[in-house]
């Protein structure tokens, strides 16, 4: 019987001490949301700007129209998780950054939201960031700005079922890195979609890209490739690759789009089908009436004349002398 206790004893402290030394990390779900004052350049929460986010001067810096996040973690039940205010912003990512909303009561519910005309967002840097938002209603968003550009990096914006990505005044401009929009709709865009550099993949339950305007400006580089798909998935494939192929056209019936820019790859070689060898036969020789071009170096064309030249002087001379005879 003692044994027996002794054993549960030993077995209880064992526990003890691999909690204590190997404990499970849980990203708590803050109550707040952040407030960038693109003014100032401080990060606060949503608590009247008494109260700097945390991380300071680690996993996020500021300056004014600028943020810089480096490996930065934000998961809150708040509308916004981040809210853009007073003007511009540059958001520089490094590392690995998440930012999720997680309220599910409210229609209207944002990643990272900037909701005044102007305040527009560009997004750089060779981390990635990862926004989210689980609402189901149709108004939540992954990213909202009223124009939205990105120029490098990886962006992952998933909204449950919301859009992925909304500009609401402008549109969205890609110039490089890897760009992920998924939701009911991937991408909002009011009236450009402008896909200059890097990979665009928009994804959505209903619509992969929606405008607000009937007549969209899409700009595309002079060469990408694209896959489209009436279905929510990747179609398979090489895709159409241009130049070559019909170019990209807009359809409100497509659920994926994906548009990789700056890579060319011709249509592979149909072993079955490769033109023919030209046939001994057919080269054509020395004698057999076809012409033939000859090229001679300059330099030994014209010892040939001044040769030709010399011997006909010679003769000239010769004649001359069997005259006089």
């Amino acid at each position: 019987m003692k044994k027996t206790i002794s054993t549960i004893l030993a077995i209880l402290l064992f526990c003890a001490f691999a909690v204590r030394a190997f404990p499970v990390q849980v990203r708590a779900v803050e109550e707040h949301g952040l407030i960038f004052d693109a003014s100032s350049g401080l990060l606060y929460l949503d608590d009247g700007f008494d109260t700097a986010a945390p991380g300071q001067g680690t996993t996020w810096t500021g300056a004014p129209n600028d943020l810089t996040l480096t490996g930065f973690e934000w998961v809150t039940s708040a509308l916004f998780a981040l809210e853009i205010i007073n003007g511009s912003v540059e958001i520089n990512i490094d590392g690995t950054n998440t930012i999720t909303s997680t309220n599910a009561t409210d229609d209207y519910t944002a990643a990272i939201a900037s909701r005044t005309d102007g305040n527009n967002i560009t997004i750089n840097g060779g981390g990635t960031l990862n926004v989210s938002t689980t609402a189901a209603a149709g108004g939540n968003a992954g990213i909202q700005a009223p124009s939205l550009t990105i120029t490098g990096g990886t962006v992952n914006a998933k909204a449950n079922g919301g859009t992925g990505i909304i500009a609401v005044r402008g549109g969205v401009s890609v110039t490089g890195g890897n760009v992920n929009a998924s939701g009911g709709v991937g991408i909002y865009a009011a009236y450009v979609l402008s896909v200059t550099g890097g990979t665009v993949t928009a994804q959505g339950t209903g619509n992969a890209i929606v405008f607000f305007t009937l007549f969209p400006d899409i700009e595309l580089p002079e060469e990408y490739n694209y896959w489209t798909n009436t279905s929510n998935s990747h179609p398979g494939g090489a895709g159409t690759a241009i130049p070559g192929g019909a170019a990209y056209s807009y359809s409100a019936g497509d659920k994926y789009v994906k548009i990789q820019s700056g890579i060319y790859i011709p249509e592979p070689l149909d072993p079955d089908n490769l033109p023919e060898p030209n046939e001994p036969e057919d080269i054509p020789q020395a004698g057999d009436g076809n012409n033939l071009n000859l090229y001679i170096p300059a330099g030994v064309f014209l010892l040939i004349v001044i040769f030709s030249l010399r011997k006909a002087n010679k003769n000239s001379s010769l004649q001359a002398k069997l005259h006089m005879l």
